[in-house]
């Protein structure tokens, strides 16, 4: 094993945030300065991510994409919520009926918090703005935590070679996923209450990461997967080779997997794992695939093949500093545990959005430990090939957000929004 020169580093490093931007005359001038330009403020923020406002101005920001946000196609997540939404704010659906059609014979509802939410707005308008504007409120909340979760562990400076790594983390499930606002907001819950019972032991953050079943059932699994490995001693040798046996998985037989599954799942949830396998579905999704362009299929696999290498790396020349600290190391168990059942998970369609969340772990867990280490010369090396690979993720994941970022959300503020309602979806600018 390779000689390691890296000591031991706490994994909780508090920043000291920049005096010119900590005293209150100049908190009170970055929400003004919000009020006239939500983007200029999220410029200021992250420039002055040592500051306590920072995080603030994210969320806001992301609330303000909320009310902001075009749904610019009818196949969008976004349109069934709004459609639905509609639906309730006309009708004279009561709480009691409203929570027995949740859970009757033929509601496919197990999560309980978007359909919740819906109702809740639906009592009081019938502008769907609103109800985007509270979905990314609670998004951007859990979302702007996770960020700064890491650059408030990141030591004093954020190193020049990791900027890229703490873009592609923000890129991975970006504010535009709430599109999609019950698997990716799941998602963020999930990350805020493991990444603080791995690093941190906090026993509330596993309750947290429960929590995100109520979002969406799916999350059963990574609850399951931090369960277990919690009751299991770290063994990362394990893991390690369980990773790379599933990375190197090609294929398998989609009926093999819904039987598994059929076996392993509780009854309430069989219908909805039978909409995620069942082969109309399947059949569409490769339609789909066809007329993918070919950086929507290379961004996945740039992502994926980037965090495959910085892990070997990091397994055979950073394993003694790993040893040495527990937190890091809880966390890197984890990941590895992670990615090996989301490299199986990814056979199945839709399965492939656990890689996605698996992703999210995988690059904290990088961005932590090249933050706290001197650069091993091959990791030093590899950031040479990750960075183009790494550059092409977030351009597409951004160009992914484009059909539903509105020039209001870059150009606008909450002032201008008295004065007009026109939107236009940032793709059709660039097409």
């Amino acid at each position: 094993m390779p000689h390691n020169r890296h000591h031991s580093i706490p994994i909780k490093t508090t920043l000291s945030p920049n005096s010119s931007w900590t005293n209150n005359k100049n908190k009170v001038y970055i929400y003004l300065i919000y009020l006239v330009s939500p983007m200029l403020a999220l410029i200021i923020s992250v420039k002055n991510h040592k500051a306590p406002w920072a995080k603030n101005i994210l969320w806001l920001f992301v609330a303000f994409y909320g009310y902001t946000m075009v749904i610019s196609s009818e196949a969008m997540d976004a349109s069934r919520y709004k459609d639905w939404f509609l639906q309730m704010a006309q009708s004279d659906l009561t709480f009691t009926v409203f929570i027995e059609s949740l859970y009757s014979k033929d509601s496919q509802y197990v999560d309980v918090v978007q359909p919740f939410i819906s109702f809740i707005i639906s009592k009081f308008t019938s502008r769907h703005e609103v109800l985007f504007l509270t979905f990314a409120l609670v998004f951007g909340y859990f979302y702007s935590r996770n960020i700064w979760y890491l650059l408030n562990n990141s030591g004093t400076h954020i190193k020049k070679e990791n900027l890229l790594l703490i873009i592609t983390f923000a890129f991975i499930i970006g504010f535009w996923q709430i599109n999609g606002f019950r698997m990716w907001t799941a998602a963020h819950v999930f990350f805020y209450g493991a990444i603080q019972y791995l690093l941190e032991k906090k026993e509330k953050g596993f309750i947290i990461a429960i929590f995100s079943i109520l979002i969406h059932f799916s999350f059963i699994l990574p609850t399951i997967l931090l369960l277990l490995f919690s009751l299991n001693k770290n063994r990362i040798q394990v893991y390690f080779w369980l990773f790379i046996l599933s990375f190197l998985i090609s294929e398998i037989n989609l009926s093999q997997v819904r039987e598994f599954l059929e076996n392993i799942t509780p009854s309430f949830l069989m219908d909805r794992v039978n909409s995620y396998t069942n082969e109309t579905y399947v059949e569409n999704k490769l339609k789909r695939a066809e007329n993918l362009n070919w950086y929507i299929i290379l961004y996945g696999k740039a992502l994926k093949w980037t965090i495959f290498s910085f892990i070997i790396i990091i397994k055979y020349t950073g394993t003694n500093f790993i040893k040495s600290n527990k937190p890091l190391a809880n966390l890197f168990g984890f990941v590895l545990l992670f990615l090996a059942v989301a490299n199986i998970t990814s056979l199945v369609p839709s399965g492939g959005r656990f890689m996605t969340v698996a992703s999210l772990f995988a690059v904290a867990f990088i961005f932590l430990y090249t933050q706290k280490t001197s650069l091993e010369k091959r990791i030093s090396k590899l950031y040479f090939f990750a960075t183009p690979a790494l550059i092409l993720y977030c351009v597409v994941a951004l160009r992914i957000g484009f059909d539903t970022i509105g020039l209001v959300t870059i150009l606008g503020s909450p002032i201008t929004l008295f004065f007009s309602d026109f939107n236009l979806a940032l793709i059709e600018i660039i097409k």
